[in-house]
């Protein structure tokens, strides 16, 4: 039972982890050079007045953003399983349900794992510290948002 309730604990924390991911989608998002990266809506309607550079950039996002795609949709299903294993009595059911969740669990820490290792790669760049030093460098802000949020 111990055991079953540990792995439980660890699913709820992967998908309130996926959960959050859901956060930085807007922060990759096409946004104004004058812009705020948290006012989303103002970035998703700029996307013809995009340089060629940020864009570039996103696209060096673009297996991060599949990446959190998947992992929401793990999220979505742990959420299923947790609510089911609330609702069932039977140890027998309880450790069915674990098993199915144990895959997942570590499916997801696989990814956010690999998120974090691009991240730093990104980080470490000498292109990265040149272009976060220019003066209100919209990349850098989302670059190091995503950073710290995964570090």
């Amino acid at each position: 039972s111990c055991h079953g309730e540990s792995e439980l604990t660890s699913a709820m924390s992967s998908a309130l982890a996926c959960d959050q991911c859901h956060n930085l989608l807007p922060l990759m998002a096409k946004v104004p050079q004058d812009g705020t990266f948290d006012d989303v809506e103002k970035g998703l309607e700029a996307k013809s007045e995009v340089s060629e550079e940020f864009e570039a950039l996103l696209n060096d996002y673009s297996d991060i953003k599949k990446k959190l795609s998947s992992m929401q949709a793990t999220n979505t299903e742990l959420v299923t399983s947790i609510e089911r294993f609330d609702r069932v009595v039977h140890q027998e059911e309880r450790d069915k349900l674990v098993s199915t969740v144990e895959p997942l669990v570590r499916k997801t820490r696989v990814s956010a794992q690999s998120i974090k290792t691009k991240l730093a790669e990104i980080k470490t760049s000498n292109d990265a510290y040149s272009r976060a030093a220019e003066p209100g460098a919209i990349q850098a802000a989302i670059r190091e948002n995503m950073y710290i949020y995964f570090m």
